[in-house]
């Protein structure tokens, strides 16, 4: 059973990897990464969000529909440089995940794949106070609760 959002999954999968580290944990050099929010501190960090996904058809002789659920990641950064070059990171080693096993909190998930929907993009520089920039990408997920 599915007890855990996608972007919940993902977020631990970033953290068990080094990709990211949660606020708590933060070194000095490592991005922190939240779900839902992006707090206004600090200023490189990485929010994932849960987001449309697709339908991928329907079970026989069941009836039930089957689906991968929808993500997006954005990171913000100081300049324009460290923010791409973290968000093309993010890329590189979503590349890399194949039948990940992952647990998060006491269930255990197998994430077959991560599918970047399309490629990064750039939301540009916050209008006000520190003029951070922004990246997207968007993708879905396949994965099974073990």
């Amino acid at each position: 059973m599915i007890h855990h959002t996608p972007a919940e999954i993902l977020r631990r999968m970033m953290i068990n990897d080094d990709v990211a580290a949660p606020l708590s944990e933060l070194p000095s050099t490592a991005w922190s990464i939240f779900i839902g929010h992006l707090p206004d501190k600090p200023d490189n960090a990485i929010c994932i969000y849960d987001t449309t996904g697709i339908k991928t058809g329907r079970q026989m002789p069941t009836g039930k529909t089957t689906s991968k659920p929808g993500w997006q990641v954005r990171v913000r950064g100081m300049t324009y440089v460290d923010a791409y070059s973290k968000i093309i990171d993010i890329c590189d080693w979503m590349d890399t995940v194949l039948r990940n096993t992952v647990t998060v909190e006491y269930s255990d998930y197998e994430v077959q794949v991560l599918t970047q929907v399309g490629t990064v993009l750039p939301l540009g520089r916050e209008l006000e106070g520190k003029k951070r920039e922004h990246f997207t990408i968007n993708g879905i997920m396949t994965y099974k609760a073990t």
